[in-house]
């Protein structure tokens, strides 16, 4: 959806507002529930949007100041969504991480609570330093190898040494937690999700890995024949002078 200008039409029928955050950090608004009455409400740090209407009155964010701000600023922070971008941003994610769209609504919906109140994800364990984990006598971490720490994103290692099959099963970070980092972090390239593939344990983190791989893959092939053009271009001039 474009930016709002008109919020007269926009919210002149009492509907559900949808609202994704797309400031790359939490979002704190506050909204007028009652005469000389304020409630904040935070967004936090995520792509997936929320049906803000489930926590605050139509009529309170109607009249927000606070969100009419975040919205219209350069560069918006939050973006208002229509019912069918936010029901497609779910189907989306829902068949991207192999799960129902329950299961990734449930997801958006634990890691909100999980940030508001400042928790880790319910289901999560909480992930451990590296000279916290025990291995066995000879085990190799395989994730030390000084080549993949420094090519490797180091939360991408961290990630993956939480699920090393050194680690007890009831001790591992589960596949709903990994996923849920890995969707907010940004500018992974293709031998990190390579190693997300081999290393993330579950399947639907390397299913999500195998994905991303095959798009970059894709998004290379088509730039290469753009960059050989110009090549080619360059040359014949250089040959006309």
């Amino acid at each position: 959806m474009s930016q709002i200008t008109n919020f007269t039409k926009f919210f002149e029928k009492d509907t559900d507002i949808y609202v994704s955050n797309i400031s790359g950090c939490q979002v704190s608004v506050s909204f007028e529930v009652g005469p000389g009455h304020s409630e904040g409400y935070l967004f936090p740090n995520s792509k997936d949007p929320v049906n803000l209407t489930r926590h605050i009155p139509f009529s309170a964010i109607k009249q927000s100041i606070d969100l009419r701000k975040m919205i219209n600023r350069s560069p918006p922070a939050l973006r208002l969504m229509t019912e069918d971008e936010y029901t497609a941003y779910f189907a989306n994610k829902a068949k991207s991480n192999d799960m129902s769209v329950d299961e990734a609504l449930e997801l958006a919906e634990a890691r909100r609570v999980a940030a508001q109140n400042h928790v880790p994800l319910p289901d999560a364990v909480a992930p451990k330093k590296n000279s916290e984990i025990d291995l066995e006598p000879g085990t190799s971490t395989e994730i030390t190898n000084v080549s993949e720490v420094d090519v490797i994103n180091p939360r991408v290692l961290h990630l993956c040494l939480q699920v090393h099959p050194s680690v007890p099963d009831q001790s591992k970070m589960t596949a709903q937690a990994i996923l849920a980092e890995l969707d907010i972090l940004e500018g992974l390239n293709m031998q990190d999700w390579d190693y997300i593939t081999s290393h993330g344990y579950y399947k639907s983190v390397a299913k999500l890995g195998k994905k991303k791989v095959a798009e970059l893959a894709a998004a290379a092939v088509v730039e290469t024949p753009k960059s050989s053009k110009k090549k080619a271009t360059k040359s014949v001039s250089s040959q006309e002078d």
